[in-house]
Formats: structure tokens, sequence, C-alpha cells
């Protein structure tokens, strides 16, 4: 028969801890001495965060007068898009952020470049390679965060940096170039359509076709309207870029507690295994 081997109690394992107090001791001051070597030579980063959401544009063009002899569908047809628009370009705005578009126009900024490169989390981390907007895109992958605010469409932005100013700026440039590259874009199809609906009235003779061209092309030229406002159109700021005011990383409570403990358990492994020999 095999032998049943009991399960140690509490009073067993401080009676173990104890004979090996030696080894746990030492093995506590190696983990202090580890974690004065690890802060020693680690760049505290600060965490840089800003709040975004949807930008609210003005009403659009009344749907109902292009179809006016089916006013329910119009109705319908007006309800399920209302508001789809805004909230297709947020999303637009937080799957380019990252994205190699605005890294494109990030690299042309000498200081972003440089920043980007040298905010290694140690003092012997090598500077990234930035050469091309693919390679930053990627950066700004791993570096930048976009996290959701609970159950609202409110986005938390976040970077850990080395330098405070650096940080702040990075964020407000990333945010400005995202908003002005959608902006381009939707204004730029606004006047290739307007252009067409222009050209199109001056051929369409029907009453019925020229309200509803008609229609569309109040609702380009209202597009255009807004973007001559110079104001948010993807995303709005609802709080500005701000700084912690204490190091993010590393955190010296944690790294000095977490290697004296780890320190004290390798301790009391070795001084175990050595009384069993």
């Amino acid at each position: 028969m095999t032998a049943v081997t009991a399960e140690p109690t509490l009073s067993d394992v401080r009676h173990s801890v104890w004979k090996a107090k030696l080894s746990v001791v030492v093995g506590g001051v190696f983990g202090l001495l580890a974690a004065i070597i690890f802060l020693s030579v680690a760049v505290p980063h600060y965490r840089v965060t800003m709040l975004v959401g949807p930008a609210e544009h003005a009403p659009k063009a009344d749907i109902k007068a292009l179809l006016p002899d089916n006013p329910s569908f119009a109705l319908q047809y007006l309800v399920s898009t209302m508001g789809s628009q805004d909230s297709s370009d947020f999303m637009r705005f937080e799957n380019t952020l990252r994205g190699p578009a605005v890294a494109a126009e990030l690299l042309k900024d000498a200081k972003i470049k440089d920043g980007m490169a040298h905010n290694g989390p140690f003092v012997f981390s090598p500077a990234a390679e930035i050469d091309s907007p693919q390679e930053l895109s990627d950066l700004l992958q791993k570096e930048i965060s976009i996290d959701p605010i609970g159950n609202t469409p409110l986005r938390r932005i976040g970077i850990d940096v080395s330098s405070r100013e650096f940080g702040l700026y990075v964020l407000n440039k990333a945010y400005a170039q995202t908003d002005g590259l959608i902006r381009a874009e939707v204004l730029n199809q606004a006047r290739n359509r307007a252009a067409y609906l222009q050209d199109m009235l001056g051929k369409v003779n029907n009453p019925d076709h020229r309200r509803a061209l008609t229609a569309l092309l109040m609702e380009q030229e209202h597009i255009q309207m807004i973007m001559g406002a110079n104001e948010a159109y993807s995303a709005i700021i609802a709080e500005a870029p701000s700084v912690s005011v204490k190091p993010w990383w590393p955190r010296k409570s944690l790294i000095l507690a977490g290697f004296v403990f780890a320190g004290m358990v390798l301790g009391f492994a070795l001084g175990a295994a050595r009384a069993r020999r």
C-alpha cells in the first residue's frame, strides 16, 4: 500500500520558513538590491490622456423632400439614418488615429519622430527605427491606447511618455491631423457631389426630380458650410490632454515589494533544497 502524505499545515509552513530564515533574509536583500538597480536604469514615464467624443453636426436636408409621394417611407429612412453619419465619422477617427495616413503626416514633424524613437523604458533601450509611415503607425499602435468610457460613446486616448511636454504635443498633433484628414476628404467629396448635382440640375426638367436634386445639393452645400466654420468635424475634445502628477511607470512601491518578495521566495526555495540535501 502507498503511504498517504498529509497536507502541510500553516504551522508546518511557518516552521519551514523559520528554519530557512537566513536564506529568506538574504534573498530579500538581494531582491531589494535588484529593485534598486532596476529603478536606477528605468526611465520614468508619465501617463498623458485626453477624452474625445463624436462631433455633433447640424441637421441635414429634409429627406422627405426626396420622396414627396411616400412620406412614411421618407420618415422611416430619416429615423434609421439619424446620427449615422456622425457615428461613422467618429468610428473612422478611432481607426485612423494610429493608421499609416496620419503617421505619414506626423512623420514630417521631426519632434514627433525623434520623441517616439527615444521613448524606451530603460536608459539602455535602443532608439526605434522610424523611416516609414508604416513603422511609425506600428509604434503608435503599441504606444497609444484608445479605451471606451463605460457605455458612453466617449473614448480615452492615452500614451506613456518620458517627457510631459512631448506627450501633450503628440496627442494634440495626432488629434488635429486625424480630424484634418477626415475633414479634407469629406470636403472634397462634397465639392465633387455639388458640382455633379449642379450639372444635373441643368439637364433635368421634371419638377419632382429637380426638387430632389435641389435637396441633395443643399445638403452638400451644408456640409461645405460646416467645414468653413473651422470646427472639429469627426471628434470633439471632451477633456483636454492632461498629465499624471507622478510617474505612471515604474511604480516604485510595487517594484520594491515585488522584487523583495520574489527574492524571499527564491531564498526560501534554495534554503529548503539545501536542507533536503
